[in-house]
């Protein structure tokens, strides 16, 4: 097995996951999504929802980081939830949350 393809869940769901991939598989990839529903407001915190989160651009930032901290090595995004424009939520992403992770 090449990598690990978890099921979305919270960062803490995951450090436990993580720790089970790394004692069987060492460092190979361990991989999962979020359901995202990114709002207009860069300054809306994380709520919750089954697979994801719904959040400002912010909140996605604070969430991949917790994401990043508990192992996981890349995450990918899911806009069936989301409420804006996909095209318009994707630029966002690459404008103001990107830069945070390409240092």
């Amino acid at each position: 097995m090449d990598g690990w393809l978890a099921y979305p869940g919270t960062p803490n769901e995951h450090v436990k996951r993580v720790e089970l991939w790394r004692n069987v598989a060492g460092n190979k990839p361990y991989v999962s999504f979020i359901h995202l529903n990114l709002l207009e407001d860069d300054e809306v915190p994380i709520k919750r929802h089954r697979f994801g989160v719904e959040t400002g651009v912010n909140g996605l930032i604070k969430e991949l980081n917790a994401m990043k901290e508990a192992g996981v090595d890349h995450i990918g995004l899911h806009f069936r939830r989301n409420t804006q424009p996909v095209e318009d939520a994707m630029q966002r992403i690459a404008d103001n949350v990107l830069p945070h992770f390409h240092k």
